[in-house]
């Protein structure tokens, strides 16, 4: 509700705080070997880079996508149940779920949380945290789809969107079972009156005949 800034002039700052970062953030914790306190390289992002082109052949560290994503996405925790894997009422699916039965374990067993990463900016996967450090993706099921283009955010809000709705809506749906019960009540007593009218009439047919 308080949001004031539009796309452009988020990005615009983010690349400043970067530009920042980068050529005038001074690391205190960072361990300078030997070689560069001798060419008076000063712990600052642009320095480090210039000195590792310059004098450590430039090769870039290989870092794997799954310590990627571990890193930089943020976590939470889902639940597999017998109906799929569901984050922020959505629901998922895997190799490994569908290999291993997960689904129907959790239809025998109970729901289990699982731990997770997930994309900020789209909730078309989900990262499950498995066993040695590996990380399993998983795609929405065919009836979570229609939401692949939307962010976390959208579903938080929705969500609670849905809650005021219901609130709202409380009193007109009371309102209406109390109607019902009330014409249930009515009916019910019709029947009954009905039912003990025509048996006094047979007791006293019977009578008469008697």
């Amino acid at each position: 509700k308080k949001a004031c800034l539009d796309y452009e002039t988020f990005v615009s700052i983010i690349i400043r705080i970067v530009l920042y970062y980068n050529n005038y953030h001074y690391m205190e914790t960072y361990e300078k070997s030997l070689a560069m306190r001798e060419h008076g390289v000063r712990p600052i992002p642009l320095e480090l880079w210039n000195y590792g082109m310059s004098y450590e052949s430039g090769l870039l560290r290989v870092v794997p996508k799954e310590d990627i994503l571990k890193v930089l996405l943020p976590h939470d925790k889902a639940k597999i149940t017998e109906a799929g894997i569901c984050f922020k009422q959505l629901y998922y699916t895997c190799r490994e779920a569908e290999e291993s039965s997960w689904f129907e374990k959790a239809r025998i067993e109970g729901s289990r949380p699982v731990p997770i990463s997930y994309d900020p900016g789209s909730v078309g996967h989900i990262y499950i945290h498995a066993e040695n450090d590996r990380l399993i993706t998983c795609s929405l099921l065919a009836r979570s789809s229609g939401y692949s283009t939307a962010t976390p955010e959208d579903m938080d809000r929705w969500k609670e969107d849905d809650a005021n709705e219901k609130a709202a809506y409380n009193q007109t749906e009371e309102q209406a079972r109390a109607e019902l019960s009330h014409e249930l009540k009515e009916a019910i007593d019709t029947c009954l009156k009905e039912k003990a009218s025509a048996s006094e009439i047979k007791d006293a047919d019977r009578k008469s005949v008697v």
